[in-house]
C-alpha cells in the first residue's frame, strides 16, 4: 500500500516512514484496542478490596476518557489530512514540474539538478525525465571539466595517467546510457537533449583526450565489464597529449 500523500511504501502499521501519515482504519483500530485492554484491567480488579477498586476504577475511568478523546482527535485529524493532504501534494508536484520542464526547455540544467537536490521525493517516477537527463548531463560536464584539467596537467610533465580514468569512466558510462536511451525508443521524448549530449561526450573523447572513434567503441565495450580497466587508453592519451607517437 503507498502513502496517497508522498508515494512511499507504509510499514506494516500502514504508517508512512516519511511524511507519518497513518491509515484511517488502522489507527481506530489502534485506538480500539488501546481502550479494550483498559476494560480488560477492569474486569480484572473486580474481586479486589473496595477501597483498592474504587481508586484503580477512578484511574481507569479518566484513562478511558483520555484515550477516547485521543481516539476522536485522530479520527478527524486523519480524515481531514487524508482529504486535504493528497491534494497539497498534488499542486507542489505540479509545480515542482512545471519548474522542471522550463529549466528543461531552456537548457538550464544546472538549475534543474538543483530543483531536483531540494526536493525529498525526487525518487518518484513522475520525475525519471529530469533525474535521468541530470545526471547524464552532470557526469559529462564533471568529466569535462576533470579531462582538460588532466590533460593540462600531463602537457606540464605529469605522468601519471590513471588520473584519466575518473573521466573516461563517466563518459564511456553515459554514452552506453544514451544508447540505452535510444534503444528504449526515448520514452520521455527526450531525443534532442540525448544527441546533444551525446556529441557532447564524444567531443570530449575525441578532441581533449585524443582518442579516435575505434577507442572510443573499445571503451564503451570495456565500460559493460563488472571491473573495467582503461589503463591502455590513458597511456594512449598520455603519449598524444605530450606530443609523442603512438
Amino acid at each position: 500500500m503507498h502513502c496517497p500523500n508522498c508515494g512511499a511504501d507504509l510499514d506494516e502499521n500502514n504508517v508512512c516512514p516519511y511524511c507519518g501519515y497513518e491509515d484511517e482504519k488502522s489507527a481506530q483500530a489502534r485506538h480500539q484496542k488501546e481502550i479494550d485492554g483498559i476494560y480488560e484491567k477492569i474486569a480484572k480488579i473486580l474481586h479486589t478490596p473496595v477501597e483498592r477498586a474504587r481508586t484503580i476504577i477512578l484511574r481507569l475511568f479518566i484513562a478511558v476518557a483520555a484515550a477516547l478523546c485521543v481516539f476522536a482527535v485522530v479520527t478527524v485529524g486523519t480524515s481531514i489530512y487524508t482529504t486535504i493532504g493528497p491534494d497539497h501534494a498534488y499542486e507542489d508536484q505540479q509545480m515542482a514540474l512545471s519548474s522542471l520542464e522550463e529549466c528543461y526547455q531552456a537548457g538550464e540544467y544546472d538549475e534543474m539538478n538543483r530543483i531536483l537536490g531540494g526536493m525529498d521525493d525526487s525518487y518518484r517516477a513522475v520525475y525519471d525525465k529530469y533525474t535521468t537527463i541530470g545526471a547524464l548531463y552532470k557526469r559529462i560536464s564533471d568529466a569535462e571539466r576533470d579531462a582538460a584539467a588532466y590533460t593540462e596537467r600531463i602537457k606540464q610533465g605529469s605522468k601519471f595517467p590513471d588520473l584519466l580514468q575518473y573521466p573516461l569512466k563517466n563518459l564511456f558510462w553515459s554514452l552506453n546510457r544514451c544508447r540505452e536511451l535510444e534503444e528504449n525508443g526515448f520514452v520521455y521524448d527526450e531525443e534532442s537533449v540525448v544527441l546533444m549530449l551525446t556529441e557532447q561526450a564524444r567531443a570530449v573523447l575525441k578532441d581533449t583526450l585524443l582518442l579516435t572513434d575505434e577507442e572510443i567503441c573499445s571503451g564503451m565495450e570495456m565500460q559493460k565489464e563488472e571491473d573495467p580497466d582503461y589503463m591502455s587508453l590513458c597511456e594512449q592519451i598520455v603519449q598524444r597529449v605530450q606530443g609523442e607517437q603512438p
